[in-house]
This record gives structure tokens, C-alpha cells and sequence, in this order.
């Protein structure tokens, strides 16, 4: 007991402040040795030890105490078959820890909460900025009717990436595409209304003089019957190539594909104008052109040489030549057909594919400034391109490329 009782001395000294508790008991639970601090004895009812059998003390027990805001933790080992040896700690310093990390947790977790919420807050509603835009962008062309408003692309979380980004560059781009189609459809309309209003003033005209005449005039009636006549036929030849253009930009338009002799197709065209251009004293020259076939739609592609031979003879003076050729190009086939006409002018070759536009020089001149528009539309509707090469006072070259194996449906 003695080597005990320095023992527990020498680790009271080494420890410090921090108090234990130390009980040994014989076999019939009395104590034979007892270390406890003196506010254990008056918070604790220790006198519980010494009741029962040794073997319900077995394991961890804990005491509760009425004053004190802790407990005693207690463990037992039977040191031999007369003593049991039970030591103890109180768990003061360990709710201590506990409500300091509690109190601490609570103020950090309330600080992150806090801080997390407001940067919530703030990036949903930087991130978000986009899509309110786009609201307002569409309330404002839902209300305006204008398709020239924008979404910002720059700024927030816009840089220059992310799906964000893309949607509003998408989204512009369909704006500005929707635009520009709704300010054709205008031109379009206006250009129409334009050109219908003079053959329609002609035939009203016209009808209004053969009312006037004296009845039984049959040969006046007649030719006022066949202006009329002719001047439908304008309106309709006028709307059905705007149908036609239509419906070869919105790919409804009805290709029937074939093997086509290039070189066949080329001459067929060259006779058809044969007459119209000695008429101005023009030589249609056909270049090399045998040995070529497509998957091509026969008289659409007649269609589209047609218009380009009429325009080269229509433009060309008098006494000058018109060169036809097309030759193999990779695995397409390119048709060419140039003038030695006045050539067209720059600010006039960005628009000359426009519907119903006729340029200076056009003016002049009968037509109907659709036939390069319906070339665009049908060559565009195999799968090929065309493009337009011209000098002032030298001529203009215009080269439509289509595949050999046309991707139309």
C-alpha cells in the first residue's frame, strides 16, 4: 500500500492538477484502500462502490453527481483473488474540449453558412445574368416587334467559353438570321408589289380602253385580250420562279436526280440561244466538254445555264463573243460561262443575289431580277456553289460548281 501510495503521489506530481481516482478492494468489496479528491467525495456518492458483488463493477461505470457538471468514469482489473483494483477520471476535461469545439463549430459553421449563402447568392446571380438577359431580349421583341436587339456577349462570367457563352452567341446568331430573313421577306414583298403593280396597271389599262371603244371593234377587242394575256403570263412567270426560289432555299424543292452528260446539257443550251445571240451578232464559243457526267436534275440544271446565257448575251455587245465550258475538278464539276459585257459593279455585287434586285445597268433592260437568285437557290439545292468574277469594262465570269454525286435528297 505504501509503494502504492507513492506512486500515486509521484504521478499526481508528473501530471500536474489533473486529479484520478484510485480503490483497491478485498473479496468482499470492502476498501481497503482509497485516493480520491476531496470535491469527488462531496460531489460523488462513492459509498455505491462498497455495495453489491465486485463482479457488478465489471467493465466502464459511470457516476453522476446532483452538484457537480461532470461525471466519474470508472474501470476495475482483479489484481489477484483478494484484491480488485479500480481506477477513475472525471470527464471534466473532456466536456471542456467538447463545448469549446462545440462553441467554436456553431461559429464557424454559422460563418461558412453565412458567407457560403451570400457567395450563392452572388454567383446565382452573376451566372443568371445571361438568362435574365435573354428574357429581356425576347419580352423587348415580343413588345417592339425589332429583331436588331442583342444579348451583351461580354461581361460576368461571359469570358470567351462556356455553355453560357455559347448559347447567347447561338442565340444572336439566330436573331441576327431571323433579321436579315425578315428584312428579305420585306424587300421581297415590296419588290413584288412593285414589279406586279406595273403589268397589272397595263392590263387594267388596256381593258379600260377596249371598254371604251365602239362595240363591233373585234380586232381591238382582241388586242386588248392578248395584252392582258401577256401580261399575266409576266405576273406568273413572276410568281411561280418566287416559288421556285422558294422552295429550293427551304429544301422542299423537288430534284429529279440523273446521269447527266455535262457536255450534252452545255451544247442543248448553247443551240437554244443560238438564234438570240446571232440576232446581236454574238458567237457562243463552247469550250472542252466531253467526257463529264453528274447526278443532276436535267432541266433544272438547263435552268440555271439558261439564265446565265441569256444574261452574258443580254449584257454583251453587239458584235463580241460568250465562252461555254465546264471542266473536272476534283469530284466536282464546274461550269463556266463569261462575257465581254460592261461588268458589274462592286457595290452592286453583294446584292445582285437578292430577289427581284436589278442593278444600274439592268435597270435598262427587260427581266425580272430573278434569275440569278433561282441559279443560287437550285445550285445550293444540289450541293454545289456558285460564285461571280467581273471587271468593269473587261466582263464578268460566273462559275457554278456541283458535285458529281449530288447529297440532295
Amino acid at each position: 500500500m505504501d509503494a502504492l501510495r507513492g506512486e500515486i503521489d509521484a504521478r499526481t506530481v508528473l501530471v500536474g492538477e489533473r486529479a484520478f481516482f484510485v480503490r483497491i478492494a478485498d473479496a468482499d468489496n470492502e476498501t481497503q484502500f482509497f485516493s480520491v479528491p476531496a470535491l469527488w467525495q462531496q460531489g460523488f456518492n462513492l459509498s455505491e462502490l462498497e455495495r453489491g458483488e465486485l463482479s457488478d463493477w465489471d467493465g466502464v461505470k459511470v457516476l453522476e453527481s446532483d452538484t457537480l457538471p461532470y461525471r466519474l468514469e470508472l474501470a476495475g482489473i482483479r489484481l489477484s483473488r483478494d484484491y480488485y483494483l479500480q481506477v477513475g477520471l472525471s470527464t471534466e476535461d473532456r466536456d471542456q474540449l467538447l463545448d469549446l469545439f462545440q462553441r467554436n463549430f456553431m461559429i464557424i459553421a454559422s460563418a461558412v453558412v453565412v458567407t457560403s449563402l451570400v457567395l450563392g447568392l452572388l454567383l446565382a446571380f452573376r451566372v443568371l445574368k445571361p438568362v435574365r438577359d435573354l428574357s429581356d431580349t425576347v419580352h423587348s421583341i415580343l413588345t417592339t416587334g425589332r429583331f436588331d436587339t442583342r444579348i451583351p456577349e461580354q461581361g460576368g462570367f461571359l469570358r470567351d467559353q462556356g455553355d453560357m457563352h455559347e448559347l447567347v452567341v447561338y442565340f444572336n446568331e439566330m436573331l441576327t438570321r431571323i433579321e436579315r430573313l425578315i428584312g428579305g421577306m420585306h424587300d421581297a414583298l415590296d419588290a413584288v408589289a412593285h414589279d406586279l403593280r406595273t403589268p397589272i396597271t397595263r392590263m387594267r389599262g388596256n381593258a379600260e380602253l377596249a371598254l371604251k371603244r365602239e362595240s363591233g371593234n373585234e380586232e381591238a377587242l382582241r388586242d386588248a385580250l392578248a395584252d392582258c394575256v401577256e401580261e399575266s403570263d409576266t405576273m406568273l412567270r413572276l410568281l411561280n420562279t418566287l416559288m421556285d426560289i422558294s422552295e429550293a432555299q427551304s429544301g422542299a424543292l423537288n430534284l429529279r436526280l440523273e446521269e447527266v452528260d455535262a457536255g450534252h446539257v452545255l451544247r442543248d443550251t448553247a443551240e437554244l440561244y443560238e438564234y438570240v445571240a446571232e440576232a446581236k451578232d454574238i458567237r457562243i464559243e463552247l469550250g472542252d466538254v466531253e467526257g463529264m457526267t453528274l447526278a443532276a436534275d436535267p432541266v433544272r440544271l438547263r435552268q440555271v445555264l439558261a439564265n446565265l446565257l441569256d444574261n452574258a448575251i443580254k449584257y454583251s455587245p453587239n458584235g463580241s463573243s460568250v465562252e461555254l465550258s465546264c471542266l473536272a475538278l476534283d469530284d466536282c464539276v464546274v461550269f463556266r460561262v463569261r462575257d465581254n459585257g460592261a461588268g458589274i459593279e462592286e457595290d452592286d455585287m453583294p446584292r445582285i443575289w437578292n430577289r427581284l434586285y436589278r442593278g444600274q445597268e439592268a435597270r435598262s433592260r427587260p427581266g425580272l431580277g430573278l434569275g440569278l437568285s433561282l441559279v443560287k437557290a437550285i445550285v445550293e439545292a444540289h450541293g454545289g456553289t456558285v460564285e461571280v468574277h467581273s471587271q468593269i469594262g473587261v466582263g464578268t465570269e460566273v462559275r457554278v460548281t456541283l458535285p458529281v454525286r449530288s447529297s440532295a435528297g
